[in-house]
């Protein structure tokens, strides 16, 4: 096999890196021809800087000793001449001295039996290499690219802060803008956005190493070629990467075209793992806006609700319905009721809140993307003096919120209660006067944290099984003495 970027990786890294990807296999990939000749230099280069005995540098050594061994193995005899050429033999003879092995078979005699671990003395050298590969070669071909990025990629891999400062400097910009341009396959868009994610980070040295209006157009662009799962996956972190490390009062990412871009790619996030990717990009993106911007198109809708049917697990359920939390408590209230009173958004609702019945902490989140959308509606009513039907209210919508009940933490059992309330106030009582309700509703009050979750759970018990609620309802007058009454004491809650 040719030189593997996994030399560039310890062995526990490359096993984290392929037990966390989805996609194409990062651990091997042949080096491409035109990218051999400057490997080889580079090599020769580090090489020459050794130290005279092998024992003052002995990582450095055994790293390239390894790298030249796999860039000879099991390669068409046009790029193992590059390394086994007159004019490397000096190269091929110094690291076999200090190694103390013979030269007479390179491809195996020098060929790593393990992942070895790129020496931190080694690192500036090899960036210097990949930074001069991603720019001068013109044009860079797709492999290229790919095999530059997942270098990239795997350096920065163990987050060790050093190494990260090595890395975070603007020639890796220029470089990453050089590999976007020929990132026209989803795999190369994997593996670009891969290193952008390793080399960005709120704290680390890079975090605003991308935050430029260049790299948002190369990511725009590279956004047509994310095409399947994975790199709809990676994109999306590669965004949320970027944006949470700007630190400008005019934000680069946080756009209607970033917005409307991961919109688009959340058709290819089709598993658990990538829509959650893509939703909480949303989230973030949304939560970190600054100024006017809003989300208020229904491209974003459409792909949170294609969302929730990619989600299969009660933690996909969470990221997706906090992205819907955040959107909904922002946004336009007119829009809001455009894009999110609609079937589609009733289904998403039920199917996130069944889902995240699975776990207490995702049940909170449920309830609570459930309660801040009925709850808008219903104060937006009431500011207007107008009457609206809430089309959430349905019996599938309040059987997810039992659902949410069972498992919910005691702290946001009093969203659950407040988001039944809201619905029953403003839609067919008989919908949520059921024993079932009443039954969980006792449950929740036995089981309450806090003194205002239990006020919640009294006034909505009040509010639906009370003798008073159940008889004036039927009738204006009734309900005229029923709101006089009650309305106070249920508005205090909501």
């Amino acid at each position: 096999m040719s030189l593997r970027v996994s030399l560039l990786l310890s062995a526990e890294t490359a096993k984290t890196l392929r037990s966390l990807q989805q996609g194409p296999k990062l651990d091997i990939l042949p080096i491409p021809s035109q990218l051999a000749l400057m490997v080889r230099n580079a090599l020769q280069v580090m090489c020459a800087q050794l130290p005279q005995k092998a024992s003052d540098d002995t990582a450095a050594v055994d790293w390239i000793t390894a790298a030249l061994g796999n860039a000879t193995d099991n390669v068409e005899e046009t790029r193992v001449a590059l390394f086994v050429h007159p004019s490397c033999m000096p190269l091929l003879q110094r690291v076999a001295s200090l190694q103390e092995v013979s030269i007479d078979c390179p491809a195996d005699d020098l060929k790593p039996e393990v992942l070895l671990p790129l020496p931190f003395s080694c690192v500036a050298d090899i960036r210097d290499a990949l930074v001069q590969c991603a720019t001068t070669i013109k044009p860079l071909d797709v492999d290229s690219a790919s095999w530059i990025a997942r270098a990239i990629c795997s350096i920065t891999a163990v987050q060790d802060l050093p190494v990260l400062e090595l890395m975070a400097v603007d020639r890796m910009r220029e470089s990453v803008l050089a590999l976007a341009a020929s990132a026209s396959t989803p795999i190369t868009v994997f593996d670009v956005c891969s290193a952008i994610c390793n080399n960005t980070g709120v704290g680390d040295p890079g975090e605003r190493l991308f935050a430029f209006l260049t790299v948002r157009d190369a990511m725009l662009a590279m956004s047509h070629h994310a095409t399947t799962s994975s790199a709809a996956q990676w994109f999306a972190d590669a965004v949320a990467s970027i944006h949470s490390g700007e630190r400008s009062s005019a934000p680069i990412f946080a756009t209607q075209d970033i917005a409307d871009t991961l919109a688009a790619v959340a058709q290819y996030a089709t598993t658990d793992e990538a829509a959650r990717r893509v939703a909480m990009s949303i989230h973030h993106l949304y939560g970190d806006a600054r100024g006017t911007f809003r989300f208020e198109s229904f491209k974003i809708r459409d792909a949170l609700v294609l969302l929730s049917q990619h989600v299969s697990s009660a933690e996909g359920a969470l990221c997706v319905a906090s992205a819907l939390y955040t959107i909904v408590s922002k946004c336009d209230i007119e829009w809001l009721k455009a894009a999110f009173l609609s079937r589609e958004s009733h289904d998403a609702l039920v199917r996130l809140a069944t889902l995240a019945a699975e776990h207490a902490e995702c049940a909170g989140w449920a309830a609570m993307a459930i309660l801040t959308l009925a709850r808008r509606v219903a104060t937006d009513a009431e500011a207007t003096s107008t009457s609206i039907s809430i089309p959430l209210a349905t019996v599938e919508m309040r059987d997810a919120l039992l659902l949410l009940s069972h498992i919910a933490a005691p702290q946001s059992l009093g969203l659950i209660a407040k988001a039944l309330l809201c619905l029953a106030m403003h839609n067919s009582h008989a919908t949520f006067a059921v024993p079932e309700v009443k039954h969980a509703l006792l449950n929740m009050k036995a089981a309450a944290c806090g003194t205002d979750a239990a006020e919640t759970i009294a006034s909505a018990y009040k509010f639906l099984f009370s003798p008073l609620t159940a008889t004036t309802t039927r009738g204006k007058r009734g309900r005229e003495e029923t709101n006089g009454d009650g309305w106070s004491g249920i508005r205090r809650v909501l």
